[in-house]
């Protein structure tokens, strides 16, 4: 079983709605959505815990069905292979060791999109981020513009609206036409 599945059998179990699970857990509903539909590759342990804390089931059900636990490797004793063991903690600390950061739309946007919007979440390792969690968010690069810094189409940025100028660093601008992406100095 997946996650996905095994998370709408578990909300469905509540009687609750996406949306509901979704502000419970604190997460947008479109990744309830999405997560429900699709399924998602690697969740934040934090996204597992704060789901498994709201639908009131142990952990390791969503790990499992995250495919974090490898319980089909129980020998005919009851034992688990130590080489299973430790493969399973070591993704437990691949996973506790990143941040999930929202994304908020693409830029250059077309046209400004709304703040509230989450269309997913990128994991971001903690090393990388000496922001505050809850106020920084990512946007998809959906253009060549900075190609030439080694950022291509796809890629992320991650943006904390708190933090200080800095003098020739790359910045989301809010333009009449709505939000671009590069280098940012002050005049004179």
């Amino acid at each position: 079983m997946n996650l996905g599945i095994k998370v709408r059998q578990l909300r469905e179990d509540m009687g609750w709605t996406q949306q509901k699970l979704a502000d419970k857990a604190g997460v947008g509903h479109a990744y309830i959505s999405r997560l429900e539909r699709d399924g998602f590759k690697n969740p934040s342990a934090d996204i597992l815990l704060r789901l498994a804390r709201t639908l009131e089931v142990d952990i390791n059900q969503l790990y499992e069905a995250a495919g974090y636990l490898e319980t089909g490797k129980i020998r005919s004793d009851g034992r688990r292979p130590l080489e299973a063991i430790l493969r399973e903690a070591l993704k437990r600390c691949e996973l506790l060791q990143t941040i999930e950061v929202p994304i908020k739309g693409k830029v250059p946007a077309a046209h400004a999109e709304p703040k509230e919007g989450i269309y997913g979440y990128v994991l971001i390792p903690r090393e990388l981020l000496t922001m505050t969690k809850g106020k920084i968010f990512a946007r998809q690069v959906d253009s060549t513009c900075l190609r030439g810094d080694g950022i291509q189409p796809g890629d992320y940025v991650i943006v904390d609206p708190d933090a200080l100028f800095v003098d020739g660093q790359i910045y989301l601008v809010q333009l009449p036409k709505g939000l671009a992406a590069g280098y940012v100095y002050i005049a004179g």
